[in-house]
């Protein structure tokens, strides 16, 4: 749960590693949610300000995602397995919009 999360993280027993894949995956399973908007309705508006929206919750992750990775650089002194490709990806990701 995101209490139990929470509380792992304010008492320092969650890695940053464990911490990001817990947010990011909760983050993914909203955005997916996010993502069946623009179907569910026939008005070119709304499709067109929740698909906007959508783009705005991804590009938002992305940045989470090298912000959070970044802050685990600086605190721990390096990158931690398969960090680096992480932050590589966001950060790539993001010039294809």
């Amino acid at each position: 749960s995101i209490e139990r999360q929470r509380a792992a993280v304010r008492d320092r027993v969650s890695s940053a590693d464990e911490t990001m894949f817990f947010y990011t995956s909760l983050n993914a399973d909203l955005i997916g949610l996010a993502a069946t908007l623009p179907a569910a309705s026939s008005d070119p508006d709304q499709v067109k300000s929740s698909t906007t929206y959508l783009y705005f919750l991804k590009a938002k992750e992305r940045a989470g995602i090298e912000r959070a990775t970044l802050t685990a650089f600086f605190s721990d002194g390096y990158f931690s397995p398969g960090a680096f490709e992480r932050f590589s990806a966001a950060v790539n990701s993001g010039k294809s919009i």
